[in-house]
């Protein structure tokens, strides 16, 4: 390869971190601004577009976001009808992506007092039993 081959594909190389990194920002961004619109008002709104309806669609397409959203709403004090109503998505995400989020849903409920109270309001009936069987065992841990 020439010198200008390697300085072309360094220049595009650091472009590309660059466009990541941006991207990274606004979805932090997405997700914070998902939090406070969560907090302020919609826990129970699942109109079309709605933040309830928004969260469940993060926690079945993108279990990744769900998770940093899950992360900084619960650095919040919320009220129990507020952690209640994350047993909807928090069902969701056992549902459809077990084996990414079993386990880290266990540990934060052996940690937080508010994730137990959110996870006793997942349908257990929808999540797979032995995935049900890890997660209660971290709720019920007391």
């Amino acid at each position: 390869m020439s010198r200008v081959t390697l300085l072309r594909a360094n220049r595009a190389g650091r472009a590309s971190v660059v466009r990541r990194a941006r991207a990274a920002r606004r979805a932090d961004g997405q997700i914070r601004q998902l939090v406070d619109a969560y907090l302020s008002s919609g826990s129970e709104d699942w109109s079309e577009g709605g933040v309830a309806t928004r969260v469940e669609d993060l926690a079945t397409g993108d279990p990744d976001r769900f998770w940093q959203f899950l992360e900084l709403l619960l650095e919040n004090q919320l009220g129990l009808n507020d952690l209640v109503a994350l047993g909807r998505p928090l069902t969701s995400l056992l549902r459809y992506h077990p084996d990414l989020m079993t386990d880290g849903l266990a540990s934060a409920a052996r940690q937080s007092r508010q994730m137990r109270d959110a996870l006793t309001a997942v349908d257990s009936d929808r999540v797979a039993p032995d995935v049900w069987k890890k997660v209660s065992s971290a709720i019920f841990a007391d």
